[in-house]
């Protein structure tokens, strides 16, 4: 037990960057392919990639319409 928990003590950093990785990437290609003024794509994902984590989040929570 104490092994496994070493080992993800050791990994947890990685998987972690690998989240926002991933979440930065889908975030990105969604407002780079969904936006209809190229002006805000740019600027969509230009702050998705400066704020990690955060640029996806703020996305997902104002930058997608959904009406």
């Amino acid at each position: 037990m104490t092994d496994m928990l070493d080992l993800l003590a050791d990994l947890w950093p990685w998987l972690a960057m690998a989240a926002v990785l991933a979440a930065a990437l889908a975030a990105s290609g969604h407002a780079a392919i969904y936006k209809r003024d190229p002006r805000a794509a740019i600027a969509w994902v230009g702050l998705i990639w400066l704020v990690p984590g955060g640029g996806a989040a703020l996305y997902a929570l104002v930058g997608i319409n959904r009406i």
